[in-house]
């Protein structure tokens, strides 16, 4: 150990005439300090015998009569430690005071439990903010940091709304995401484990929701004012995957388009609903079907009418496959664009009542005809059913059957587009059998795709298909017609970045080589010209 004075903070206690010095300074002191050295040396009795040490700087602050600095620092330490204790409970006290005046705020405001919120309510974000009470929306807007926190704020404070009035208050936003949830998802442990962390209405108040609103909702028009209603039918499945097979449904599911739409607004209450209520509002009358099965169906085409080739559908079609080399269009756009007049308006679609028998069996198709004729002539309009094939074939042979004074033989039947676009796509396959139609795509699609597409199978590829054989024919046709080579189509379509394998295909067998080189520069000079000379004659 150095003899250093200064450098060195600890020392060890060498005579004990140290220690009878510190002994009489202790009672010279007579404070917290000098007694707290005294009782330690009264315990230690010999220090240097104990190996005592002592610090330097604590011995001089204590033999010159100076307090004692952890002492100090320790002191202080209580104090500010004191004092940050009395700001927390300030703030404290502050936030309480703010809570029990939000509180009182939500409290005081009337809300009815007699209605719900209508679907307009619940998707509008400036009435959700004014659903909520001036203090709670500041609190809020004065938490979150961002710019356009509108909806958190909506979301965050109706949750605490909720939570204070738990019993009396049905949060609009909760209840709307408790129903989006339930519709994607039916799952009760989801709606109940958001109801429980504040962000959804439990799974009993959505289900009384839904009871409520299928009860009182009544989405057909008093009125149909201009609008067309066409019901479509087709059978519906529902709980099908059970383990014992018990509990599923199968029956005729029943729905209506009307176009235009138009805005409903229904408000629904909130009522104990009993399940014999629902019974009475999804009733279908049943009609036992008695089938004759002598008689036989005597089906009597109607004769075409004439088509000219003057007319607009031909002129548009024709339109649309001379604009494709130059600009690849669709039918639909090409429709579009030629199109004058007012949208009609989006249509919408009524969910009808369904009728637990099976869709196949004829005293169900029955029912479900004589219900789409009594819900039509409801508002003084032809009854319109679509049906799909299977059910399209009975449907008709019933209305064979019918007498001609009965009201089903008024009934508009329809084959749903689907399966017409089917049997159209088989009728094309039957008729090109053996004209190289099959060759021809699978230059294209693999021969396994080709053989489902010929059959009515796999539909958006046949479709397309068909497109571009039409397309490249009538290309073809053109270069025939205007006397141009096909590498004017090639070269659009490099220019285009795309290209059509089997187009030059077929392409070299029909041009040869010398109309190639007499045609090149009548193709450079005059085959836009003659182009649009045929489409602003095809327009107008």
């Amino acid at each position: 150990m150095s003899d250093r004075k200064y450098g060195i903070e600890v020392y060890p206690v060498r005579t004990f005439e140290f220690q009878q010095k510190i002994a009489a300074i202790c009672k010279d002191r007579k404070d917290s300090w000098a007694s707290d050295v005294f009782a330690k040396l009264e315990y230690a009795q010999d220090l240097p015998a104990s190996d005592a040490f002592y610090h330097q700087k604590c011995s001089v602050n204590f033999r010159t009569g100076k307090i004692n600095l952890l002492e100090h620092q320790i002191e202080n330490e209580k104090t500010r430690v004191k004092k940050l204790q009395i700001l927390k409970q300030k703030k404290r006290d502050i936030i309480k005071t703010a809570a029990k005046l939000i509180k009182s705020d939500i409290k005081s405001m009337e809300f009815s439990r007699s209605v719900y919120s209508s679907p307009a309510t619940i998707a509008s974000c400036e009435e959700n903010i004014a659903y909520l009470p001036d203090s709670l929306k500041q609190l809020l807007g004065g938490i979150f940091s961002e710019k356009d926190c509108d909806l958190k704020v909506a979301a965050i404070g109706k949750s605490i709304m909720q939570a204070t009035r738990p019993r009396s208050l049905i949060a609009p936003l909760q209840l709307g995401l408790g129903v989006q949830m339930h519709h994607h998802f039916g799952s009760k442990f989801l709606l109940d484990t958001l109801y429980q962390l504040g962000f959804s209405s439990s799974y009993k108040k959505v289900q009384k929701h839904g009871v409520n609103s299928a009860l009182q909702s009544n989405d057909s028009p008093q009125k149909l004012e201009g609008r067309c209603i066409q019901h479509v039918a087709d059978n519906v499945d529902h709980n099908i995957r059970t383990l014992d097979g018990h509990g599923t449904f199968h029956g005729m599911g029943i729905i209506a388009g009307i176009t235009p739409g138009y805005n409903h607004k229904t408000i629904v209450q909130r009522l104990n609903v009993s399940l014999d209520d629902i019974k009475q509002i999804g009733t279908i009358d049943l009609h036992q079907y008695n089938f004759d099965r002598t008689s036989k169906l005597s089906l009597k085409f109607e004769s075409l009418a004439v088509q000219h080739s003057d007319s607009l559908p031909d002129n548009l079609s024709l339109l649309c496959s001379t604009l494709w080399p130059k600009k690849k269009i669709g039918w639909s756009a090409m429709c579009n664009l030629v199109q004058d007049g007012a949208y009609p308006g989006k249509s919408i679609i009524v969910f009808l009542p369904m009728i637990d028998l099976e869709p196949g069996n004829l005293s169900c198709i029955f029912s479900t005809m004589k219900f789409v004729c009594n819900a039509a002539f409801k508002y003084r309009a032809n009854p319109m059913l679509t049906f799909d094939q299977p059910l399209y074939w009975k449907t008709l042979t019933i209305i064979d059957n019918e007498p001609k004074e009965r009201d089903l033989k008024s009934i508009v039947l329809r084959l749903g587009g689907f399966h017409l676009k089917m049997s159209f796509m088989v009728s094309i396959s039957n008729i090109m059998s053996g004209s190289g139609l099959a060759e021809l795509m699978e230059t294209v699609y693999a021969p396994n795709a080709v053989s489902h597409m010929l059959t009515g199978k796999a539909v958006a590829r046949a479709v397309r298909g068909h497109f571009l054989i039409y397309n490249a024919l009538t290309s073809l046709l053109m270069c025939e017609q205007f006397q141009v080579s096909s590498a004017v189509l090639k070269d659009n379509d490099i220019e285009n970045g795309e290209h059509v394998s089997f187009l030059e295909e077929t392409s070299g067998d029909m041009i040869s080589e010398t109309d190639i080189e007499d045609s090149e520069n009548h193709s450079q000079n005059t085959f836009p010209q003659d182009l649009n000379e045929l489409i602003i004659e095809l327009c107008f």
